[in-house]
């Protein structure tokens, strides 16, 4: 017998709206897909978390609801995404500008592309630690308390369950890189193209925890391919 961890990123948040922190019409309904996917696969979850960010629980409500479980959602706030705002800003002080920011990457004619560059660049300030001062979460905590969560749900677990975790990209990332042995930089990689409510997973053996699945999105594939996004 084996436990498992199914690790979904939350449903599109508000890409570019004052509050990102809420799934978009589009993020509610591919949590529910997700939902409805999972009960046709017959999962039958143990236990069912999210994380404390709204984006999170609404993604693990819509997705409990269109599965028809009756599973109470848990809250764990360490599975709670990293603060990119603070991160960005820590590299780039200036951005705390939000229209500073947006005309820098305007000037590029490239702006998503020169987003993504310059957020790597945060990202590896961050990871490399040795600016931590400027942080107030530093990554080592990040990586602490995503890591003492997954291995709290396995043990919890035992040799016979099914946890379906609402996190985000960070966290999701973080759970499978640790798992296998790899850096920081391999964490970085991992995050560009997971999906929107796509499922990762985790999975107990006799060897210790195993990667067994990874941004599978197959649940939006089958109804519409341009479901699936990656912001």
């Amino acid at each position: 017998m084996t436990s498992r961890v199914l690790l979904v990123r939350h449903g599109q948040a508000s890409w570019g709206k004052k509050d990102y922190d809420q799934l978009s019409p589009l993020g509610e309904r591919q949590s529910a897909i997700l939902g409805t996917a999972l009960a046709a696969r017959h999962v039958e979850p143990t236990v069912v978390v999210a994380g404390g960010l709204a984006r999170q629980q609404e993604t693990a409500r819509r997705l409990v609801g269109a599965a028809g479980w009756g599973s109470e959602i848990e809250v764990d706030e360490r599975w709670n995404e990293y603060d990119h705002t603070a991160i960005i800003t820590a590299h780039k002080p200036a951005y705390r500008s939000m229209t500073i920011m947006k005309a820098d990457l305007v000037r590029t004619f490239r702006p998503y592309r020169a987003f993504m560059k310059m957020f790597e660049q945060a990202l590896v300030r961050w990871a490399q630690g040795g600016h931590d001062g400027d942080y107030e979460e530093t990554f080592s905590a990040f990586t602490a308390r995503v890591t003492a969560a997954l291995d709290d749900l396995l043990t919890r677990l035992g040799n016979d369950g099914t946890a379906i975790v609402c996190t985000s990209a960070g966290p999701v990332c973080w759970a499978l890189a640790s798992t296998l042995g790899a850096d920081a930089l391999a964490w970085g990689h991992l995050q560009i193209p997971i999906v929107n409510s796509s499922v990762s997973s985790i999975t107990s053996s006799r060897y210790g925890p195993l990667v067994t699945g990874y941004n599978d999105h197959s649940h939006l594939e089958v109804v519409d391919p341009q479901l699936a996004t990656t912001r």
